[in-house]
């Protein structure tokens, strides 16, 4: 990933969630992205488990399945497996994926 874009979406990160966030790896918890969600006033109403990364991430990918229908192929943007799979996959990988 570009130096310079990474370094726009850490800032835009920490802004976001008001936590100094130094490196997109971080996000993989799934957190960030409940906290946005919680700032749309699209979070976790029905009280879905989300203790786990793995249930933090695939709240967030019914989310978006339910918000841009079925019509978007939402794997095709964003790989989810990539994500949540552990050490199988490059940072590289991972930080690309986190970013969008």
């Amino acid at each position: 990933m570009d130096p310079h874009r990474e370094l726009v979406v850490l800032k835009y990160v920490s802004i976001l969630w008001k936590r100094n966030v130094t490196d997109i790896l971080d996000l993989q918890d799934g957190r960030f992205f409940l906290h946005v969600l919680d700032l749309l006033d699209h979070g976790n109403k029905d009280g879905m488990n989300t203790d786990t990364d793995t249930s933090r991430l695939l709240f967030v990918k019914e989310f978006l399945k339910d918000f841009y229908g079925d019509n978007v192929r939402l794997d095709e943007h964003l790989n989810f497996k990539m994500i949540l799979r552990g050490g199988n996959t490059s940072s590289i990988q991972k930080k690309l994926e986190l970013a969008k």
